[in-house]
């Protein structure tokens, strides 16, 4: 399964690609960390922030959808298999 990101204009990206518990769990990445990134003043400190968020979670698909989130911040997910 892929995930892909559709900016305004129609231009997609692929930004993840996996089976669908690991595709499960980016998207749960991807999400869970929004309340990070919109509460930190500047990108910095928004990683710094993950980095703990991350050494918890241990899942590696959850993470790349973490630290996918802070480089796509507009834009629509779609998964397609």
């Amino acid at each position: 399964m892929k995930v892909l990101l559709t900016l305004d204009g129609g231009f997609s990206k692929e930004i993840f690609n996996g089976e669908k518990a690991q595709v499960k769990a980016f998207l749960e990445g991807f999400k869970d960390v929004m309340p990070l990134i919109n509460t930190a003043s500047t990108k910095e400190e928004a990683v710094k922030s993950l980095l703990g968020v991350i050494v918890m979670a241990g899942d590696v698909a959850w993470m790349l959808g973490a630290i996918a989130r802070l480089d796509n911040t507009v834009g629509k997910l779609e998964v397609v298999e």
